[in-house]
Order: C-alpha cells, then structure tokens, then sequence
C-alpha cells in the first residue's frame, strides 16, 4: 500500500496522506488504525506527517473537510448548468456524488462511511456525520430556495 512519491507538492503529499488514511479506515477501522500505520502507508517520515498535520484528529478533521468540498463543487457544477429547474438541479447532483462514488472506489468516503458502521467507530461517525450535514444542509435549502422562486417546490410550513 506504500505510496509515497518524490517531489510532491505540499497539497499533493497532504492529499497522498488522506488517500491513504481513507483506504486504511476502510479496511482496518478508524480506532484500529494508528498514525504509524497512515505514516507507512503514505510512505512518509513522522516528521512528514506532523508538517502536515497536529494529531490523527487534525488529519481526520482535514479528510472531512477535504469530503465537504468535494460535496460543494459538485453541486457548483449543478448551479452552472442553465436551464434546469429546482428538481433537475437536485437530480443532477445526486447524480454527479453517484458517478463520482462509482469512480473513486475503493478509496471513496462513502465506503470510508458504510465500512465503520460498528461501535468501536463510533465517535468517527458522529464527526463524519456532522461534516457531511454542515456541507449538504445548505445545498438543499438552496435547491428548495430555488424551487420555491420558481414554483416548482411549494412549503407550507
């Protein structure tokens, strides 16, 4: 699983760690897996890895911030397209995470996510959770937002 590469960019070798620290949740569980194993498999000194990074946690908090973004441009994306309404706009999204999961397995958050579903990840869900929510909660009030301009979308309450 040793990734590591010569002359990556600061951003490159953070990205590198959070791919590798993905696959590991994913295969190994959050609890179970450790900072050396992250360090290892990015192929990365403990010095490397603490540049980039304060604690495992830091690092989790910029794996989910890192998902959250990803969440956002793809629903940029959705906004750029003209023409569609409320509902298309919501299809279209949908549609782009969906294609963007297909292409990203193995190393996708949403296998990352149904992968940890026992106690012993408990508190990783829970932060996991609250990142995706904090990203998607305002694209749907945007996408009702907008369908209730149009009329497509009605809320009485």
């Amino acid at each position: 699983m040793s990734a590591r590469r010569k002359n990556l960019k600061p951003d490159e070798r953070r990205s590198q760690i959070f791919d590798c620290a993905q696959e590991l949740f994913l295969t190994k569980g959050y609890a179970r897996t450790s900072i050396n194993d992250n360090m290892k498999a990015a192929g990365v000194s403990k010095g490397a890895f603490y540049h980039h990074f304060d604690s495992k946690e830091a690092m989790v908090d910029g794996l989910m911030a890192r998902y959250a973004d990803q969440i956002r441009a793809a629903y940029e994306a959705v906004i750029q397209t003209e023409g569609l309404d409320a509902m298309a706009r919501y299809m279209m999204y949908l549609e782009i995470l969906r294609d963007r999961q297909k292409i990203a397995e193995p190393k996708s958050m949403m296998l990352v996510i149904t992968s940890l579903l026992n106690e012993e990840d408990m508190a990783f869900q829970d932060r996991l959770m609250e990142a995706i929510v904090a990203a998607v909660v305002p694209i749907f009030s945007e996408v009702l937002r907008l369908g209730i301009e149009e009329g497509t979308v009605q809320i009485d309450d």
